[in-house]
């Protein structure tokens, strides 16, 4: 699946009261469609800004 929006190595904090840990956003159409420590797919088009 490509996504619109790849965030990479941001630090995610899900709400679960886990601890926050640095991952990957997928997102489709305005949506979070995935969230992992890596996610696979490569966005439609790539942006190279880092995450901050």
């Amino acid at each position: 699946m490509a996504f619109d929006t790849l965030i990479l190595n941001g630090t995610i904090v899900d709400g679960t009261n886990t601890p926050r840990y640095k991952g990957d956003v997928g997102i489709s159409n305005g949506r979070i469609e995935a969230m992992d420590r890596s996610v696979t797919p490569r966005p439609k088009s790539a942006s190279t800004r880092p995450a901050m």
